[in-house]
């Protein structure tokens, strides 16, 4: 994952947030901090984020509004993507 960052900035023009509190992005208020953490605004955006990670074979989340999610208090290994793209769901 040490590059992934990078590919971000190429890519996306921003990098992933390190060590982010996920307390802060959960209803219930619990969660570690993610090694990485990206808010997608777009669906392009989004799309990439998750091209990213998988082309990297990182460990990654993509999550919505933050409700009903139980977050470890050791935090996530990994890439959490916060979808903050208007329109989009996993149902299509």
């Amino acid at each position: 994952m040490k590059d992934l960052p990078a590919d971000f900035e190429d890519s996306l023009g921003r990098r992933p947030l390190r060590d982010v509190p996920l307390s802060g992005y959960s209803s219930l208020k619990i969660g570690g901090p993610a090694d990485l953490f990206f808010v997608a605004e777009t669906t392009a955006e989004l799309t990439a984020a998750v091209r990213l990670a998988l082309r990297r074979e990182a460990r990654y989340f993509v999550m919505g509004g933050g409700t009903n999610i139980l977050f470890d208090d050791d935090g996530f290994r990994g890439l959490i993507i916060k979808n903050a793209a208007g329109g989009v769901s996993a149902l299509g």
